[in-house]
């Protein structure tokens, strides 16, 4: 029984962090979700040849697309090569888009690029769209900024308990390094489904913090 106890107390000092001869490192971490304040929208609409970029763009400029919004445009002759005795296909074009609007639009939005989905303009073929839910960057700083020194703190306890273990004293942060993962939406924006539990409020967007921290020791 006594041995099962020390390893067990060993498993929980490992959990806690790592001592060494120069110091003792320990890890917090913390995931919150926060509300996203803006969706970021990926539109591809495919086109005849004829079609000019100032004509797409007229086209989309009621979701709030404009010519600065243009990612990449390609031909369907730059990804389809024919095979005899295969006929070569019409070309097409393909405008890609990328826009960030207010999250409070993000439904209007999809509302929007639905309707031009269902009755394309002319000289349209297709029209495919996503939209993701976003934390832009100061929602991302701020909960970082409040979460660090919580983090902190618990780096700190959990290296005084494997200090007190060690019989040493805990002495000043030597390093920290942050190994945190981008926010991303709890729920996607497509199937409209899932747009919308993220936009009553069901989900958001997730934000991870890591923290390795370490002390410096002095003995007793």
């Amino acid at each position: 029984m006594k041995r099962v106890t020390l390893l067990l107390f060993a498993a929980s000092l490992a959990a806690l962090g790592q001592t060494t001869t120069d110091g003792i490192s320990t890890s917090a971490s913390k995931t919150i979700i926060v509300p996203p304040d803006e969706a970021v929208f990926n539109v591809v609409a495919t086109t005849t040849v004829d079609v000019l970029e100032q004509q797409v763009v007229e086209a989309l400029q009621d979701t709030g697309i404009t010519a600065q919004n243009l990612v990449s445009l390609a031909s369907s002759q730059d990804y389809y090569v024919p095979v005899p005795p295969q006929p070569p296909r019409p070309s097409q074009l393909y405008y890609q888009f990328g826009v960030t609007v207010p999250f409070a639009k993000m439904r209007e939005t999809i509302d929007k690029l639905e309707a031009l989905r269902k009755k394309l303009p002319a000289n349209f073929s297709d029209l495919q769209f996503t939209s993701q839910a976003n934390a832009s960057q100061k929602i991302v700083d701020d909960a970082r900024r409040n979460l660090i020194p919580q983090l902190m703190a618990e780096a700190r306890r959990k290296a005084e308990f494997l200090a007190n273990a060690a019989n040493v004293n805990l002495g000043n942060i030597q390093s920290v390094s942050d190994s945190s993962s981008l926010p991303y939406a709890v729920v996607g924006a497509l199937p409209r489904a899932a747009v919308s539990l993220v936009l009553g409020g069901a989900n958001g967007v997730q934000i991870a913090v890591n923290l390795l921290v370490k002390f410096g020791v002095r003995p007793y």
